[in-house]
């Protein structure tokens, strides 16, 4: 199963890493430049870093879909 959670900010990084440690693949969309206050907890830094941890979960900025498969 695939799932595709639109935003990267903190309240979907928490979604995302519950659903994640269930098992389910996650792709997150978020804006070119995301307005996350709570950057440390987010996976949307990986949009400005290339790559995001948190709770030591990595994420991993694709540039297209063919990219995030």
């Amino acid at each position: 199963m695939l799932v595709v959670i639109r935003g990267a900010g903190d309240i979907a990084t928490g979604i995302a890493l519950r659903l994640f440690r269930s098992g389910i693949k996650i792709v997150m969309t978020d804006l070119p430049q995301p307005t996350s206050i709570r950057r440390t907890v987010c996976f949307s830094e990986a949009i400005r870093h290339g790559s995001a941890t948190v709770e030591g979960v990595e994420a991993v900025l694709a540039k297209d879909a063919a990219e995030a498969k």
